[in-house]
């Protein structure tokens, strides 16, 4: 990795540009007909097209190196900034989120949910820590699930693999053991402002517990790259409220907030993850 500091951000990122005004961008909106245009058809369904096309060819290092390979990304620990190419920024941030989530050791169940083809829980599976545990994803796309169901099985991993949509009051159609570790990452952004509907869903699947890896705008602070952090959610209508509503669930006695931290790695810099964990009170 190669650090530099903010005022070098312009060389390798147009958003600054974008987001002092000085060159022009349409604002998005996070509507259910953008987020088919961008994953059903786009993303995983542009990586089913090419897993179609050619079955064998495609295995999860193909599918990881369709999105990573060859470019790079300027990311962020913390506020520390950095050039570096993508897939070592993806290694990276894998080995955070294999740390993180063996806190809850020992586990029966993993659930990602909003799963993508899979690049994280299908990489996970592959390490020693997780042998033996039972591996379930979910995913609001149709193509994003043929994705999950044929990398799966390229890669010989036991996968149980259903839909989800966190905006419904039955979050997910799988039946999830009770006492399963269940992870969302990146997925819940795309929700712009969550209701109580979430966390009542999530409360439903009886989880031991819930681990966000998720941008969280209540995490950033006023220095210069905070206030860009801040203005490119509101450019990209990622969500704005999750950490929020989790304060007030626990302030309600609904659920307990076990740990939080703010902005620990993002291969995009200008959306890092926190890591929240919570888990029903019961």
């Amino acid at each position: 990795m190669k650090k530099i500091d903010v005022d070098q951000l312009p060389i390798y990122s147009e958003w600054p540009a974008r987001l002092l005004g000085l060159e022009q961008f349409k604002q998005r909106f996070k509507t259910k007909e953008e987020i088919d245009r961008e994953f059903e058809c786009d993303k995983w369904g542009g990586l089913l097209s090419q897993i179609q096309q050619n079955p064998s060819g495609w295995s999860l290092v193909e599918a990881d190196n369709f999105f990573l390979n060859g470019s790079q990304t300027v990311l962020s620990i913390k506020n520390d900034l950095y050039i570096a190419p993508s897939i070592k920024s993806h290694e990276y941030y894998l080995n955070e989120i294999e740390k993180r989530l063996s806190e809850f050791q020992p586990i029966q169940a993993l659930v990602e949910l909003g799963a993508g083809y899979g690049c994280t829980i299908l990489n996970l599976a592959k390490r020693a820590i997780f042998s033996g545990v039972k591996l379930f994803a979910a995913e609001y796309t149709q193509s994003g699930i043929a994705c999950l169901k044929h990398l799966s099985a390229a890669e010989n991993i036991r996968l149980v693999v259903g839909a989800c949509d966190f905006t419904l009051p039955s979050i997910c159609e799988m039946n999830i053991p009770e006492k399963s570790l269940v992870y969302t990452n990146w997925a819940v952004s795309y929700v712009p402002i969550l209701d109580d509907v979430f966390v009542d869903g999530m409360i439903k699947l009886k989880p031991a517990a819930v681990v966000h890896f998720e941008p969280c705008i209540e995490h950033y602070d006023d220095s210069l790259l905070g206030l860009l952090r801040e203005k490119y959610t509101y450019m990209n209508d990622y969500n704005k409220n999750l950490l929020t509503l989790l304060r007030k669930r626990e302030s309600s006695g609904d659920i307990r907030i076990i740990k939080e931290e703010p902005c620990f790695y993002g291969d995009n810099c200008f959306a890092p993850c926190s890591f929240v964990a919570w888990s029903p009170v019961v």
